[in-house]
């Protein structure tokens, strides 16, 4: 089956739907955010790859740039959000 022509039926967004959960919660980021959004889109990709398994898809995202660089909650805050909240009151609009 072809990149785009993946089907996604129970089994398969049960497995997206825990990879994702997974990822939010050990980097404490709310599963309605745009961050959240963007890790769901790559974890598609990274299942319509051939990642089909639980194990697969965090092994793959263990080997994702964008997601590895979303730090896990115990290692502090992002360094875009430090950044932001450095800047002066009236600059964060």
């Amino acid at each position: 089956m072809g990149f785009f022509e993946t089907a996604f039926g129970p089994a398969e967004l049960e497995i997206l739907e825990a990879a994702l959960a997974q990822w939010c919660r050990e980097r404490l980021v709310d599963r309605l955010s745009p961050e959240a959004a963007i890790a769901a889109e790559v974890f598609i990709n990274l299942f319509r790859e051939g990642n089909r398994t639980s194990s697969e898809l965090q092994e793959a995202a263990g080997h994702h740039k964008w997601l590895m660089e979303w730090p896990s909650a115990s290692q502090g805050t992002h360094p875009t959000e430090a950044k932001e909240s450095t800047l002066p009151t009236s600059q964060c609009a």
